[in-house]
């Protein structure tokens, strides 16, 4: 695929920077979903601290067109002689074929109290109806910061705990991904930075395109059996022959465990072909499968399948995968936007122990209201009082809950308003 360049330039107040997005043709049959934006989140942010002086900004970004934003703060404090100033770039696409992000920006800081800082973040659902194709084309540099952390991959929505595929850092790559819901992560942020210097450079750009024959024709499908039975998982190939003309084998099989390959023995076999059975199964034994098939003759190719998650009851409890905890809900805060209080209200399916966080737009912890103590099932209520950390009232703009509660988390903005 021949990349084409669109260029698109957005001048701030201290110099002029140029955000590339490059675009790769794909075939009309790309059958990837972007799911509706009010389900997502994105935002870019940059913040300039002088002294008491503060310039923060932050602007959502309104969908998933193409779209590029540039922010410039800057603030002063003649009393500290501090002066300060930053630049943030974010520029992202996202189609059925591609998906396209750029993060750039740099930050002026000069006297004992000047600091700056800046972020991004996407976080993007998307389905796909058929086995797809991918080609990852990473950029990386590293920044000056020491602060900065960037993080982008693609993560299975059944089980969110686990990428699937790490986009960066990582080189060029290829390969397939099966049927799924699915969401693209993209974080790369830095904080409170006392010196001069840029963050990471990152481009982050992925195409599909739709496998015409896959090697995975039937998933496996997701169960509920009863503790101490026998659960089985089954995938069917796809046209390719399962012996070539000497015999040997064209198809190979990998049944895997959270992505994790499994093994023949005890309580389990079939763990290299395409019948997977566990027998005497027990609650431990619940979570995600899989089956990674690889075509052997001319090149190796290898194809997931879709994941089946597997749960085990015992008596009347249903056992899950315990990086799962189904049925965490966090409700938008009220009232939003916010002047003093705002009420958050999450409900757990089960007890757990849970974190309950307030962040500003750069990821940075504004305050903590709950700190890992367990809770228990049922419906919970708890207040911000705008305060944060220090006991100050925190600056006007836009913020985000966090619930976490075992290695689920749920998300909620919050704007907060001038008193």
């Amino acid at each position: 695929m021949d990349p084409r360049t669109r260029s698109t330039r957005n001048p701030g107040p201290a110099a002029a920077m140029t955000v590339v997005l490059l675009w790769f043709a794909s075939p009309a049959s790309a059958r990837v979903t972007v799911a509706p934006w009010s389900g997502n989140i994105g935002f870019v942010s940059s913040k300039s601290t002088a002294g008491a002086v503060v310039d923060q900004q932050s602007v959502e970004v309104p969908g998933p067109a193409a779209w590029s934003h540039t922010l410039f703060t800057q603030a002063e404090d003649d009393s500290t002689e501090s002066n300060a100033f930053a630049t943030a770039v974010l520029a992202s696409s996202f189609s059925d074929s591609v998906f396209a992000v750029n993060w750039s920006g740099f930050g002026f800081a000069e006297g004992p109290a000047a600091t700056n800082g800046g972020g991004s973040l996407l976080y993007v659902h998307f389905a796909i109806e058929r086995t797809q194709s991918y080609t990852n084309y990473p950029l990386f540099t590293a920044g000056t910061f020491a602060s900065n952390r960037t993080s982008v991959f693609l993560l299975n929505l059944m089980s969110p705990d686990l990428h699937v595929l790490t986009l960066i850092p990582g080189e060029t790559s290829t390969g397939r991904l099966p049927p799924g819901l699915y969401a693209y992560y993209f974080s790369s942020s830095y904080r409170d930075e006392p010196q001069n210097g840029v963050p990471d450079g990152v481009s982050s750009q992925i195409g599909f395109y739709e496998v015409a024959e896959p090697l995975v024709t039937q998933h496996p499908q997701s169960q509920t059996v009863a503790a101490g039975s026998t659960a089985s998982f089954q995938v069917n190939g796809g046209s390719l022959a399962t012996t070539d003309p000497d015999g040997g084998p064209t198809l190979t099989y990998q049944w895997r465990y959270r992505l994790a390959p499994l093994t023949n023995g005890g309580r389990i076999s079939g763990a290299t072909s395409s019948e997977l059975q566990i027998s005497g199964v027990t609650p431990a034994d619940s979570g995600v499968y899989d089956c990674v098939v690889t075509a052997t003759t001319l090149q190796s190719i290898e194809e997931p399948s879709s994941l089946a998650r597997l749960t085990v009851t015992g008596g009347t409890t249903a056992v899950e995968d315990p990086a799962r905890l189904g049925g965490l809900s966090l409700a938008a805060p009220t009232p939003n936007p916010s002047r003093g209080k705002a009420s958050l209200h999450f409900t757990l399916p089960r007890t757990a122990d849970v974190t309950l966080e307030v962040l500003d737009v750069s990821g940075r912890v504004v305050r903590t209201l709950l700190s890992g103590g367990t809770r228990a099932a049922g419906a919970h209520a708890i207040e911000w009082d705008g305060l944060d950390a220090r006991g100050t009232g925190a600056h006007a703009g836009l913020y985000f809950v966090r619930l976490r509660a075992g290695l689920e988390q749920r998300l909620q903005r919050v704007v907060r308003l001038r008193s």
